[in-house]
């Protein structure tokens, strides 16, 4: 099987020996394609949007790591006293 840069290379030109009308067909057919792709990556998105956990802000994460007793200071503090 020939690579990408073949397979390009063969298209453009049998591109090349169309006339205007064809290739405007194709190129409204690419964009088609184009579009379907996004759409289909848009869905999967909002798919995963509609599964996520519910927005988290900042003041949440605020909250919730100020429950957390102690402090990351002293926790490298005491490793590194024990390390000597």
């Amino acid at each position: 099987m020939a690579g990408p840069s073949v397979f390009l290379e063969r298209l453009i030109g049998r591109l090349r020996d169309l006339d205007e009308e064809t290739l405007s067909e194709i190129s409204d057919f690419v964009e088609f394609i184009s579009q379907k792709k996004d759409k289909k990556g848009l869905r999967m998105l909002d798919a995963v949007r509609q599964r996520a956990l519910p927005s988290v802000t900042l003041e949440h994460v605020c909250e919730d790591l100020s429950t957390i007793k102690g402090s990351l200071s002293e926790v490298v503090t005491q490793l590194r006293q024990e390390r000597g």
